[in-house]
């Protein structure tokens, strides 16, 4: 899912560049509070996610994320 949403976020000027390196701008996703305990209900709505990205991530790559991670879940979920 990260892989998907790093490839596609190469709409900045310094990931177009770490992209020609190879590098991905997406390193990963921590999970934080209830869901790293495991202890996520049914009803829960709500999680904490941390992002670790290469660079400073800025404000056009966190509205990507934003936008994108719903329809990864989605995905994720009925695979």
């Amino acid at each position: 899912m990260l892989c998907l949403l790093s490839e596609d976020s190469s709409t900045d000027a310094a990931a177009a560049a770490a992209a020609a390196e190879g590098l991905r701008e997406l390193k990963g996703v921590m999970r934080v509070g209830l869901l790293a305990k495991g202890l996520l209900l049914h009803g829960d709505l709500e999680l904490q996610l941390v992002v670790l990205c290469h660079s400073r991530p800025t404000r056009s790559l966190l509205m990507l994320l934003a936008d994108r991670l719903p329809a990864e879940l989605a995905v994720s979920a009925t695979a």
